[in-house]
């Protein structure tokens, strides 16, 4: 630590190696207290605060069957009902946990625990089956990552 501040410390006339450690110390103690209280730390949400007309759901992620875009708005399916979120769908694939959510479509993004199978037309599939009976389209661009996210082999 002594050549360490001879070397910060060079050419200071009146260097007093007791105070200037102790300033030093100070200082980063103060610096490193700022970097904590100005960083924020990053929480990863459970939930969704859907934006509705008049009211504000929150609805967890888990309860999310599959989102559609439409119009302004954002479908999100769940068991019992529709509820309209007026969000992007990009945005809204930035927040779903990646390893629960998976685009398949340019207007949808699937719940892929809810699969319950995928259908082939002509030799090419492109229409998934969720567990409550839901159709949703699948295109060839997002084909690939949902099988490899399914682990199957095309």
């Amino acid at each position: 630590m002594l050549n360490d501040m001879n070397y910060l410390t060079n050419g200071c006339q009146n260097f007093n190696e007791n105070n200037n450690i102790t300033s030093l110390e100070k200082d980063y103690e103060s610096s490193k207290n700022n970097i904590l209280l100005t960083s924020k730390p990053t929480i990863r949400k459970k939930y969704l605060a859907a934006k509705s007309i008049g009211k504000i759901e929150i609805i967890h992620f888990e309860d999310i069957l599959w989102l559609h875009a439409s119009s302004n708005y954002i479908e999100v399916h769940l068991k019992d009902k529709v509820v309209l979120h007026r969000e992007s769908l990009t945005k809204l694939e930035e927040i779903l946990p990646k390893n629960q959510f998976l685009r398949v479509h340019r207007s949808s993004i699937v719940n892929i625990c809810v699969i319950k199978n995928i259908h082939s037309d002509l030799g090419r599939y492109n229409l998934i089956s969720l567990t409550n009976d839901d159709k949703v389209k699948l295109s060839n661009a997002y084909r690939q990552p949902l099988f490899q996210q399914l682990g199957i082999d095309d």
